[in-house]
């Protein structure tokens, strides 16, 4: 078998850029790029011309993609079993009503998913632009198979969430984002995206202890388990779940590619 048929793409979209790695055997960076750009997630098709030069180039081409977004792309909404819901139809509507509530605008424009494995007596539901959706399948998926597009929490907790303790918080951090999950006995009890430029460990303890506070789901003395890129001394109640670079790669080459890799990294 070609080792080449072995390699895989990982993509991750921020708002500002899309970084592309491509890994061969035994993890191997084969090919790795950050593109520069500036787009609308709800009507994103003139902003992405750049990556989709890019992903036409020989180097990109042929091998599997997996794409992670920044969750400042999506929206979260966590909420209860609806009462009196008898199929999987009902229940979707159910979800749209809320999230169209919620955030007042029409369902058609999202693309809802709605996780209802994980937690029973709670519905994890996450959406993201149509639009966008479309537009990356489509430039991706144009010299490749798309394998997967998971949002960056969703992308870390599909790996990690049998493993975590409960109660606990779990914070996934990237260059320009915090997300901090609330995980209970009966699942996931609340769900933030915060702005922040760069966080620190210092930084996490502060806005997990606030928002511990504001919620009162869970408490501020749970343990609070950190993925993702962050600098700083991790000590109290904060643990990192995960290595903080990339074998010998640097911080720098981390904060580029951490989220694309969020799969893959150990």
């Amino acid at each position: 078998m070609s080792l080449f048929r072995r390699e895989r793409i990982y993509a991750s979209v921020e708002l500002d850029r899309v970084a592309l790695v491509r890994l061969g055997a035994n993890r191997t960076v084969r090919e790795q790029t950050v593109i520069p750009l500036a787009f609308e997630p709800e009507n994103p098709e003139a902003g992405l011309q750049a990556l989709a030069t890019m992903l036409g180039s020989p180097a990109w081409r042929g091998a599997p993609r997996r794409i992670v977004l920044s969750d400042r792309l999506v929206r979260y909404l966590v909420m209860d079993r609806p009462e009196g819901v008898r199929s999987a139809t009902e229940l979707e509507l159910a979800c749209e009503a809320r999230f169209q509530a919620g955030f007042d605008r029409p369902a058609a424009d999202w693309r809802i998913a709605i996780d209802a494995r994980l937690f029973a007596r709670h519905f994890f539901v996450c959406a993201m632009p149509r639009r966008l959706f479309d537009a990356l399948s489509r430039i991706f998926g144009a010299h490749g198979p798309v394998v997967s597009m998971r949002p960056c929490l969703i992308a870390e907790l599909g790996r990690r969430a049998r493993r975590l303790p409960a109660p606990c918080w779990f914070v996934a951090a990237t260059r320009d984002c915090v997300t901090i999950a609330g995980l209970a006995d009966d699942g996931c009890r609340v769900v933030r995206v915060l702005s922040a430029e760069q966080p620190s460990a210092g930084s996490i303890a502060d806005i997990v202890a606030r928002e511990a506070l504001l919620a009162g789901e869970i408490g501020a003395d749970a343990p609070v388990l950190v993925a993702g890129t962050v600098a700083g001394d991790f000590t109290g109640a904060l643990q990192r779940v995960d290595a903080p670079t990339w074998g010998t790669q640097s911080s720098s080459w981390t904060s580029n590619y951490r989220l694309a890799l969020s799969e893959q990294w150990a």
